[in-house]
């Protein structure tokens, strides 16, 4: 799924999830984070982009020169491009 937005040659896609989802506890803060994979393919050069999810941080493990970095809302997850 693609979105176009404000000025041309830059896409938000969403980021789908390609792994199950892991749960790891933390006892020294006593919480709990989802560790899983997204991924998407960039719209301009078709090469695959795959993000790690852990808790609240994101790590980038494969991307391409078009890839500028995530969007997250809610419980979505977006990749962002830009055309140069």
């Amino acid at each position: 799924m693609w979105h176009s937005v404000g000025r041309k040659g830059v896409e938000v896609v969403l980021l789908e999830k390609v792994s199950d989802v892991d749960v790891r506890f933390h006892e020294k803060f006593d919480i709990l984070e989802l560790v899983f994979l997204v991924g998407c393919v960039c719209p301009f050069c078709h090469k695959k982009v795959c993000v790690k999810v852990v808790g609240n941080d994101f790590r980038v493990l494969e991307w391409c020169q078009h890839f500028e970095g995530v969007l997250a809302c809610e419980r979505v997850v977006y990749g962002v491009f830009v055309k140069f």
